[in-house]
């Protein structure tokens, strides 16, 4: 799905994020979890289902593919956080729980960013000033893949920073 996304950018991608994005059904790593300060951060985070707070938690993801669509079956330390992509109307669409985010994939030949572009909750669109500002990133390590994902919202702050690197177990 991300090479239908990219197009003709995808060959500009890092070896290693062709290989997670294509033929990588399962990864292993480990990952740092940080959530916000104050306790409007934290009751979202614990509403939504999101990971522990944690440094070095085992991460787990085995992704299902489709020809337009992803599923991400994470796991944080045995904390489940499952997610559907979907690639529509040129854009890729992430679903957790009551919140849909739409991505612009964005590559400079070494790093793949997803640049929020719009986001959903229950269904109905949030103006831009009530969109969470996120940001994500992927880059090659050795073997593996580095990512590096914030999200805050207006008026509360950082909700959740992950920061970790996983290496396949198929490819």
């Amino acid at each position: 799905m991300y090479e239908q996304a990219l197009g003709v950018r995808f060959l500009h991608l890092p070896a290693n994020l062709q290989i997670m994005h294509s033929r990588v059904t399962n990864v292993t790593g480990r990952v740092n979890v940080e959530h916000g300060k104050n306790w409007i951060a934290n009751a979202l985070v614990n509403w939504l289902g999101l990971p522990a707070a944690a440094e070095r938690q085992p991460l787990t993801v085995s992704f299902v593919r489709g020809k337009n669509a992803e599923t991400w079956r994470r796991s944080f330390a045995g904390h489940p956080l499952v997610s559907k992509q979907t690639f529509t109307d040129g854009a890729v669409c992430e679903q957790i729980g009551p919140v849909k985010l739409v991505f612009e994939l964005v590559t400079d030949g070494k790093t793949l960013d997803l640049q929020l572009q719009g986001a959903r909750l229950f269904g109905i669109r949030l103006p831009r000033p009530l969109m969470p500002k996120l940001t994500a990133q992927e880059w090659p390590v050795g073997d593996g893949v580095g990512f590096s994902v914030r999200v805050a919202l207006p008026g509360v702050g950082q909700l959740i920073r992950y920061v970790g690197i996983v290496r396949p177990t198929n490819k």
